[in-house]
């Protein structure tokens, strides 16, 4: 994968999800992706409020960021 082939890594950590979807690690990753450097933060918070619905190890650092999207 080319650096900051975004959209490829994306599509990569997709196909994690539907072979393992309560994977959590993919879960984050994706929503850092589209919150960080695809610029998409709904996606984001999807992704960031399915993770700490499945009890991600980082999980309450996760809140924070979901309620710094949601202001």
């Amino acid at each position: 994968m080319e650096k900051g082939d975004y959209s490829k890594a994306a599509a990569e950590f997709k196909k994690v999800l539907e072979a393992n979807p309560q994977y959590t690690n993919a879960m984050l990753n994706l929503g850092i992706l589209y919150d960080e450097y695809l610029g998409d933060k709904q996606k984001a918070l999807r992704y960031y409020r399915t993770y700490v619905e499945n009890r991600g190890e980082r999980a309450k650092e996760v809140e924070r960021w979901i309620g710094d999207l949601e202001r």
